[in-house]
């Protein structure tokens, strides 16, 4: 018997040979070559707007098993604040409290910074949301977040289907193999950049920076089909800024002004 080939599945389409996603996910967004992905992105903005010597709040810390913020030992205080008792036993946290961001159990005026990491989709009454922010931070701190966009592909989809459905796939066709946790709900009731302008101005927030960002298309990993559409999706909405409302998350640093 001759021997089979080892090296990684292919599919044949079109009459082309399309190597794994992982393969194509390694060649097409290649760090080396300059590629940056969402992650890193809001990292750096974080990075550039808290010191050392900021108290920060992370709204929506969850249990810190799957996305944590790299702050602990690098800030003065992080506090970790979650509806979830999970909250109480995140390592990533100095500490962790057990609360919405609707009301915030804590005083006035007692950090230099918020950290949002796709948690805003969570959110019931945003309106709430943006005055307890507001009225924790000292004047001149920072509001620092990323959160879906509503017009993008995925948060459609999202929108259009229940929860059992993001229970059964979400971690499955982001490639995760072990579940952090299961999906939490999500309402997107502050997930454009008019309605986060609109809501967090009224609360007395300037705007420093909002954008949008289209990153590798992680959701589409389960079949490299649809992932090359979403490669080719990336490609489109990238290329021009007239197509910026479509890109899939909103980045923003909202000011509370001294």
């Amino acid at each position: 018997m001759g021997s089979r080939a080892c090296g990684p599945p292919r599919l044949r389409l079109g009459g082309m040979m399309i190597p794994s996603v992982q393969r194509l996910k390694e060649r097409l967004y290649d760090p080396a070559k300059g590629w940056r992905d969402g992650t890193s992105r809001y990292l750096s903005l974080v990075s550039r707007y808290v010191g050392k010597d900021s108290r920060v709040l992370d709204i929506g810390a969850g249990d810190g098993a799957g996305f944590a913020h790299p702050l602990r030992g690098q800030v003065k205080e992080l506090v970790g604040l979650d509806p979830d008792e999970a909250v109480l036993t995140n390592k990533a946290v100095d500490r962790g409290i057990v609360g919405k961001a609707e009301r915030i159990p804590l005083a006035d005026s007692i950090f230099e910074a918020a950290v949002s990491s796709f948690a805003l989709e969570h959110i019931q009454d945003p309106a709430a949301t943006a005055r307890e922010v507001h009225r924790i931070l000292r004047p001149g701190g920072v509001f620092i977040f990323r959160t879906p966009n509503l017009w993008h592909y995925v948060t459609l989809i999202s929108r259009l289907t229940p929860q059992w459905f993001h229970r059964l796939v979400a971690n499955r066709v982001r490639d995760i193999r072990e579940a952090v946790h299961e999906p939490y709900p999500t309402v997107y009731r502050c997930n454009t950049r008019r309605k986060i302008r609109r809501i967090f101005t009224k609360a007395g927030f300037v705007v420093e920076e909002l954008e949008t960002i289209e990153a590798e298309p992680s959701y589409l990993q389960f079949l490299r089909v649809v992932f090359l559409l979403g490669v080719a999706y990336e490609r489109l909405v990238n290329a021009t800024e007239l197509l910026s409302p479509f890109r899939v998350t909103i980045l923003g640093v909202l000011r509370k002004p001294k």
